[in-house]
């Protein structure tokens, strides 16, 4: 009667593992891909986008100081110097923000030439934040660039490569981390950390072979979208895939699903990095590339951009 129990709540368990994939439709329509205007100087190296249903507003994070927000904004095309705020300079060199309703937080991290760190400040994301971790860069260019926050409160964090001594091509298990409760009034927050199979990509330009992590995303409290992405310099491509996790409380570790998204060959596929969702009824998904400041530039004496993987694209995807 036990081994016949445990049997139909594995089923049950499995069931509803399956039944909370997200699937979002193969073919992106015209008008969902877009190349956003450069609205001013700063408005360049986009790597953080956050939605909050709440409110309505926007916030794209540059990393090289500021932020920007937006209102009014339900398409891409929306995305215009007449629905923004005044920027903001606040010195952090934002990869993810993301926004905690219940408990009115934001999170942000930020990467810098030597150090990643992850912040978050009540209220107001210009406020002065409180320091959660920061690390040295376990590799050249990869350090924090996703964060996600469950229905609950908790936070994950993932490193884009690995930490410390995980970084290595060999290497296919690397760790997140997450906190129950990251800000909590007094003392310091405790973390878990979750096993994770890391994709690397050996056909990769060499600074992308450890695989990179753009965006991570809570779909539910056991439940994340993890985005890997990676320039292939034979191809000339960014190739990206979407993936379905599921939290396994049991081995601490993240159960890789099925593709929520795979971007496979897509020709015209720029360095996105980060993504949040587009509604409060969570039916779209907005991805933003950085353009590491080369959006407009263009080969003298042509029409053919510089560097076309590096453009300030926007992407929506739209659940099944």
């Amino acid at each position: 009667m036990y081994k016949k129990y445990m049997t139909l709540l594995s089923s049950l368990l499995m069931t509803m593992a399956s039944y909370a994939q997200v699937t979002f439709e193969s073919t992106i329509t015209p008008g969902d891909i877009e190349i956003l205007k450069t609205i001013n100087e700063n408005f360049h190296g986009i790597s953080a986008i956050e939605y909050l249903p709440g409110t309505g507003e926007w916030y794209l994070g540059g990393d090289r100081g500021y932020y920007f927000k937006f209102s009014n904004c339900s398409k891409i095309g929306d995305f215009i110097a007449s629905n923004m705020a005044p920027e903001v300079n606040t010195g952090y060199y934002y990869e993810s923000i993301r926004y905690d309703a219940t408990n009115r937080i934001y999170y942000f991290s930020e990467e810098k030439q030597s150090y990643a760190a992850v912040y978050w400040v009540r209220e107001n994301l210009k406020s002065q934040p409180s320091q959660l971790l920061q690390i040295q860069l376990p590799e050249d260019n990869k350090g924090i660039e996703a964060l996600a926050v469950t229905p609950s409160g908790a936070l994950w964090i993932a490193p884009e490569a690995g930490w410390k001594n995980e970084t290595a091509m060999d290497k296919d298990t690397i760790h997140f981390l997450r906190y129950k409760n990251p800000a909590p009034k007094t003392g310091i927050p405790d973390s878990e950390r979750f096993k994770f199979p890391i994709t690397r990509f050996r056909a990769a330009l060499k600074s992308d072979r450890p695989g990179g992590i753009s965006e991570i995303l809570a779909v539910d409290e056991t439940h994340l979208l993890v985005l890997e992405r990676a320039y292939h310099n034979t191809t000339d491509q960014v190739r990206a895939f979407l993936w379905n996790e599921t939290v396994d409380e049991n081995n601490m570790e993240l159960v890789k699903g099925t593709l929520a998204f795979d971007f496979g060959n897509m020709n015209n596929l720029c360095n996105i990095e980060g993504m949040c969702w587009g509604d409060a009824e969570r039916k779209s998904l907005f991805i933003i590339a950085d353009d590491n400041f080369y959006n407009d530039k263009k080969i003298p004496g042509t029409d053919r951009y510089e560097k076309p993987t590096l453009r300030s694209q926007m992407i929506v995807l739209r659940r099944k």
